[in-house]
């Protein structure tokens, strides 16, 4: 499979996931997305760029911080998460922010610049143009902030991919051959990055990026129940794939399975599960680049 063909099919997935996306995981990305801005250092009347916005989380923050006399662009390929973007910002009223279905590789047709741009993990990095088109359209002194996961595992997450490993299917229609096909060569290329930031850090060097910094941070994110915490990785994306394409008994079983080991790992909190992040800077100014700790 060609990557081309992989990228389309991992955005189709992503496309469809809609309400469950903004139910489940914009609860959670909230405090990503917030370190994110935080580390850009937006300040009133930045002209601001969230590539990969997705239902805009970032995007709506950051405009909550450039003000009026500021804007914010978002960009997505996955049209249905850009759908449910637009239907928010006019039902909010927000005049500074404005979503457009455009490749992060092909900025071209941008007419303005930017001192800022921002990604909460949307960011396409199996795909190493993007830098290069970011960095085209920022201003001078501008500031990149994105972040992407690292390859770092947790417990409630090993758990739930040996379980569900078990239970997968083992003659897959063509669709979710597809499916796994694309997710395989896009997690290969992204591993490259999550698991050794210093990879990273040479291609926004390549890009012309310069002070570069990297900040590894855990965050302990608290789901209120097993099933909860199942359900959020069972809304979208290939998981929902390999999921329903399972016989109805066999969904049965893995889930009670599935929650009867995660209901090992909950505390009198919840479910506890420490991810790792990392989250990166960068400008297009002349300067050191910092050594990656």
């Amino acid at each position: 499979m060609r990557l081309k063909e992989a990228e389309r099919i991992s955005i189709d997935e992503y496309s469809e996931w809609g309400e469950d996306w903004e139910k489940y995981w914009v609860p959670i990305y909230k405090a990503f997305a917030t370190i994110v801005i935080d580390l850009a250092q937006i300040k009133t009347g930045y002209r601001v760029l969230d590539v990969g916005t997705g239902t805009g989380l970032a995007a709506f923050i950051a405009a909550s911080r450039v003000g009026e006399s500021g804007s914010v662009v978002g960009i997505d390929m996955a049209e249905g998460m850009l759908n449910i973007a637009m239907e928010k910002r006019k039902r909010l009223g927000i005049g500074n922010l404005s979503f457009r279905v455009m490749d992060a590789c092909n900025l071209g047709s941008l007419s303005e610049s930017f001192e800022v741009v921002i990604s909460n993990f949307g960011i396409p990095i199996y795909r190493t143009g993007a830098f290069s088109e970011i960095h085209k359209v920022m201003e001078k002194g501008g500031r990149l902030s994105f972040n992407i996961w690292s390859s770092e595992t947790n417990e409630a997450g090993e758990t739930f991919r040996r379980v569900f490993e078990k239970y997968k299917v083992s003659h897959p229609s063509p669709a979710l051959k597809n499916c796994r096909e694309a997710t395989s060569l896009l997690d290969k290329i992204s591993e490259k990055y999550e698991s050794h930031p210093p990879q990273m850090v040479s291609l926004l060097e390549d890009a012309g990026f310069c002070n570069i910094d990297v900040k590894r941070k855990i965050h302990e994110v608290i789901i209120p129940s097993p099933r909860q915490y199942v359900e959020m990785f069972l809304s979208g994306g290939i998981d929902k794939v390999e999921f329903l394409e399972m016989q109805p008994e066999v969904r049965d079983k893995f889930l009670e399975e599935v929650v009867a080991e995660l209901e090992g790992l909950v505390s009198s909190e919840g479910l506890v599960v420490d991810w790792k992040i990392l989250y990166f800077t960068g400008a297009r100014v002349a300067g050191k680049t910092k050594e990656v700790i």
